[in-house]
């Protein structure tokens, strides 16, 4: 029977290509055996309960014993808090209670006791241990999978194989990172849960967010994990498993290379120097970037101070986290954008209704006009990052200039705020707006008057020009950044720009394909931000590419009105440049 390709997009968790047959480890409340038990067997399911926890308990130490001191520092921390958890005598207690009173086998207890702490999460005042609703599903999944005895079944693989699972724990993470385990995908979790902090920090490729995979997928069937885009390929064709062995050999060999700080990298073969930034979602990313060479960060993305919290960060921890990566980057520049939350993603502490269409909603710049002290405690974090001279705002999902001088007025208010606390700040502050609302192309000049640079925000662009959600993966050809009128857009832009003489850089995942960085270097764009694992296959991309046949090359698909033509056209510019 022919079996086809097929293409899920998840949520971006750990950089890297993984290649191989999977592994179906799936566990959930589905598989429950909920079983009515006699009073005679209540001592037994207590003590397989009891049994159960001190497994976990012995084995995370076991775990934790054998860590070298880097991986100690960094998934430590996540093993005690699973212990913290599992050791809780509320929890046990709880647990035994509901199979003394409700007469019900363990497995239904421990479910029913997880749904109670999982609610108790969403509370403001009463986090628990602060661990995050997703990290207590993991841990809940292990419990099952211990007390149903498939704990063990992946230990008896002996080839490389990638995962297919609802979630994991950072334990199960660190063990199976042990045998041989090369990718994971996942039902559920987030870019800030734990495990995921821990899959990054063991560079294992790893997606998440991809619902029903492991209904989907079957054991050994031979998947593809592209952490770097966030793809899961199923039943790859043989081109797609050749195109992706070439880029994991590629990705494998530039990662591991030593990086000669005073060595001019970023220059195309011409002799063109582009500048590269980093895109940073967390503060683990910046040593990454600093060691492979990046010019400075173009985009640090603070969401990861606010999401899943119970409460808003105050300035001071804001602060100490900005400064010490604006120091560890200095004299190179951090640009620091502002809180781009809203829609789907609200902070807990945070009551705001849900909305029809999230993505045109209350979310970024108005989420957080909305929120005008939350805004201004950040405001004021940033501006104290700043006393060094080499940081600079970046304001999300601005639409129009009321929202731009309101913004300013604030920022104003921080600064005065700070000159009569004594705080040390840049009075002369660099400020950049994101370019990614369509309206704005149309008052370019306009803004310009108010900002000191822009940032080009494909990723949301691309999602307004075409009328599409880019997270839609039935629509997932249809959010391309090659299709003839983005082209057209971004050079409209670009030449706007060079009008009004401001910098211009480019941080959205459009700066991270091949295709599409030939694309904006044609149009003349020469600031690219990107994540700190697509830096080295960026350096050996410029170093084959000539910028003045690149820019040959847009002059003539930019004439063209079929996409496909379009995307022939730069492979084959591409193989020739290779």
């Amino acid at each position: 029977m022919t079996t086809h390709s097929k293409t899920f997009r998840g949520i971006k968790i750990s950089a890297g290509i993984a290649i191989g047959k999977a592994v179906v480890f799936s566990h959930t409340s589905r598989d429950i055996t909920r079983r009515i038990i006699s009073p005679d067997e209540i001592y037994i399911e207590k003590d397989r309960f009891i049994s159960a926890i001190k497994l976990i308990i012995d084995q995370t130490d076991y775990l934790i014993g054998q860590m070298n001191p880097k991986e100690l520092k960094k998934i430590g921390p996540h093993l005690h808090v699973q212990k913290m958890i599992l050791s809780d005598l509320r929890f046990i207690e709880d647990v035994k209670r509901i199979i003394s009173t409700d007469l019900v086998n363990c497995e239904t207890a421990v479910s029913k006791a997880f749904e109670k702490y999982s609610k108790l999460l969403h509370s403001k005042e009463k986090a628990l241990l602060n661990a995050k609703s997703t990290d207590l599903k993991s841990i809940e999944f292990l419990l099952l999978r211990v007390l149903s005895g498939k704990i063990k079944d992946i230990s008896l693989l002996n080839e490389e194989h990638i995962l297919i699972t609802n979630d994991l724990t950072p334990a199960e993470l660190y063990y199976y990172s042990k045998q041989k385990v090369v990718g994971i995908a996942t039902e559920t979790g987030g870019r800030n849960s734990h495990t995921s902090i821990v899959a990054r920090s063991l560079n294992i490729p790893a997606v998440s967010g991809i619902q029903n995979i492991t209904q989907i997928i079957n054991t050994m069937d031979n998947v593809i994990i592209d952490g770097h885009n966030g793809i899961l390929i199923h039943n790859p064709s043989n081109k797609q498993i050749q195109d992706y062995s070439s880029k994991k050999v590629s990705f494998c060999l530039l990662s591991d290379k030593k990086v000669d700080k005073t060595e001019h990298m970023f220059v195309s073969k011409d002799g063109q120097r582009i500048n590269i930034y980093a895109n940073i979602d967390f503060p683990e990313e910046v040593e990454t970037a600093l060691s492979l060479g990046a010019d400075g960060i173009g985009l640090l993305r603070t969401e990861f101070y606010f999401i899943e919290r119970p409460r808003a960060p105050s300035e001071e921890e804001q602060f100490k986290s900005y400064d010490t990566i604006a120091a560890k980057f200095y004299p190179k520049e951090v640009t620091i954008r502002t809180l781009d939350v809203g829609g789907e993603k609200i902070p807990g502490f945070i009551s705001q209704h849900k909305e029809e269409n999230p993505a045109l909603g209350i979310r970024a710049i108005r989420f957080c006009l909305r929120n005008k002290n939350l805004f201004l405690t950040q405001i004021k974090a940033i501006l104290r990052a700043s006393h060094r001279g080499n940081v600079k705002i970046l304001i999300p999902m601005i639409s129009k200039i009321d929202e731009l001088t309101e913004t300013i007025n604030i920022i104003q208010e921080a600064k005065d705020i700070l000159t009569k606390e004594n705080k040390k700040f840049d009075p002369n502050i660099k400020l950049g707006i994101m370019l990614e609302i369509p309206s704005v192309i149309f008052t370019l000049e306009d803004m310009a008057e108010y900002v000191d640079f822009f940032s080009l925000g494909t990723n949301d662009l691309v999602q307004f020009i075409m009328a599409v959600d880019r997270g839609n993966i039935e629509l997932f050809d249809s959010a391309s950044s090659t299709n003839p009128a983005m082209i057209r857009v971004l050079k409209i832009i670009f030449e706007k720009i060079q009008k009004i003489n401001k910098p211009i850089y480019v941080c959205g995942e459009m700066a991270a394909e091949d295709e599409n960085i030939t694309v904006l270097l044609g149009l003349g764009y020469r600031n690219l931000s990107m994540s700190p694992v697509n830096i080295p296959l960026f350096e050996n991309l410029i170093r084959k590419i000539h910028i003045h046949k690149a820019e040959s090359l847009v002059n003539e698909i930019i004439k063209m009105k079929s996409e496909k033509e379009i995307k022939m056209i730069l492979e084959r510019f591409l193989n020739e440049e290779s």
